[in-house]
């Protein structure tokens, strides 16, 4: 894969895909193994550089098992994505509703 890509601004998103830490996935969930796997590499190494058998490999599971959740890097780069906006807009509702309840209103 050559050299890692050193530009950490990308760690919040990891943290924001995984809050617990990007080492907390439960392993039966292969989904969320594949995501993490993706997301990690997607950081380190980039979009471009990092392969469906890379990620296949990080997650520990057959390049097979990755494309019955995923159709293409594309679509895992989505999931990834998506993942990523769900978590911040529920951390977003959180503070909001927080904000405005009513013991804050005195």
């Amino acid at each position: 894969m050559g050299q890692p890509n050193l530009n950490l601004t990308a760690q919040p998103a990891a943290r924001a895909l995984f809050p617990m830490g990007t080492g907390h996935v439960d392993p039966a969930d292969k989904s969320a193994r594949i995501l993490k796997a993706a997301l990690d590499l997607f950081v380190r190494y980039g979009i471009k550089r990092t392969t469906i058998d890379d990620i296949a490999r990080e997650a520990g599971i057959a390049k097979g098992t990755l494309y019955l959740y995923y159709q293409s890097k594309d679509a895992l780069f989505g999931a990834v994505a998506e993942r990523i906006c769900a978590e911040r807009l529920a951390v977003a509702r959180e503070a909001a509703a927080a904000a405005f309840h009513p013991q804050h209103l005195n």
